[in-house]
């Protein structure tokens, strides 16, 4: 059955996590060691690779000054090994790189976090709301906005390309129709709708495409020159080909205008510059940005969860992680100051075998 991203993930994976995450915060200081790692994470994952359970995988791991990408398998049957330019779709981590565009926006006073969405939507369309409590920006993404995880208008659902023709239009008519169950703000429901339209709200405020505003506002001024919506030629050459969790070959996903939630793809080598400069902030505008998203803006309980903007945080609120799942690809990524280490996992196969994989990526980091 394809899984529209599986949010992020299930209790079970959940609570795993949470036991790696405690420790990996209790690290002492010590020398790092990812050098010494690279053997035996290159080990570990050729294990899943001969298990079946992923055709090709792509790990970086960063552990203080040190850091290492390991891969393994193929970007398909026939096709040769990935390597640190191997493009894969990584599904809604996007939803982080949205968290941060709206931060940006926010800094730039563009918009506020404490601003009813409805203010940003065309004097057409009606955002729900209960008495007395719109739905803000910051309910959105935050995944407290009261929207279902999808809307019930989507033309190509059961298909190998669900989001394909899922455009802004059929949201705000989803929008105009749908009535809210409880107040905004109360409760955790992960939205792959809501943050879908705040992707496109926020990028609509600026003309521009929410590509074009990744792209100018973040992934270029970053230096990853991989990470994008649409590639160009040269791009979807090296494009990884996906498969499903038989790993039989399947559907490369697309987006209409609503990106935002899961539509970006990139590479190992990008990624990591990605969870390097979480660990090394710029103090520039991007740097205020990836800061403000950092930042614990709902606190969550054992039923719920502590959230940044677009981030998860885990353990004692130092690891922020978020994992995509597209009809091909699963992808990972935990980043911890504490200890100054990070992990990012991409596949080209729809497996929770990537979650697992990291977490005994991330023992490994306590062993050494």
């Amino acid at each position: 059955m394809l899984r529209l991203f599986p949010a992020i993930f299930g209790r079970t994976f959940f609570a795993a996590i949470y036991v790696v995450c405690l420790s990996f915060e209790a690290i002492p200081e010590e020398p790092s060691g990812v050098g010494r790692l690279e053997q035996r994470v290159q080990k570990l994952a050729k294990t899943y690779i001969q298990s079946q359970s992923m055709m090709g995988v792509s790990i970086g791991v960063i552990q203080g000054a040190e850091s290492a990408t390991v891969h393994h398998g193929r970007t398909s049957e026939i096709g040769p090994p990935p390597n640190d330019q191997t493009l894969y779709e990584i599904g809604s981590i996007s939803k982080v790189f949205t968290g941060i565009l709206v931060a940006d926006a926010v800094k730039r006073g563009e918009i506020r976090l404490d601003q009813p969405v409805s203010e940003l939507l065309p004097t057409a369309v009606t955002m729900p709301s209960w008495p007395d409590r719109p739905i803000t920006v910051l309910d959105i993404a935050t995944h407290r906005s009261g929207l279902p995880r999808l809307g019930d208008n989507m033309p190509s659902l059961h298909t190998a390309n669900p989001y394909g023709d899922y455009t802004s239009a059929l949201a705000y008519e989803f929008l105009n129709s749908h009535s809210l169950s409880r107040a905004p703000g109360t409760q955790y429901e992960y939205s792959n709708l809501a943050f879908g339209l705040l992707g496109h709200l926020i990028s609509r405020q600026t003309n521009k495409s929410y590509d074009e505003l990744l792209q100018k506002r973040l992934t270029k001024p970053l230096g990853m020159p991989d990470t994008a919506v649409e590639l160009a030629p040269a791009q979807k050459a090296r494009l990884a080909t996906p498969y499903d969790a038989e790993k039989q070959p399947t559907s490369n996903w697309s987006f209409a205008d609503m990106p935002g939630a899961g539509g970006i793809r990139s590479t190992i080598s990008d990624m990591m510059r990605f969870a390097k400069v979480h660990l090394q902030v710029p103090r520039n505008e991007i740097g205020s940005a990836i800061e403000l998203a950092w930042k614990k803006h709902h606190v969550g309980d054992d039923s719920d969860n502590s959230m940044g903007l677009g981030w998860h945080l885990m353990g004692k609120g130092s690891t922020r992680i978020h994992s995509g799942q597209t009809g091909g690809y699963h992808s990972i990524i935990l980043v911890n100051r504490d200890t100054q280490s990070a992990v990012v996992v991409l596949a080209n196969t729809a497996t929770d075998a990537v979650d697992a994989l990291a977490i005994e990526v991330l023992e490994l980091l306590q062993e050494n």
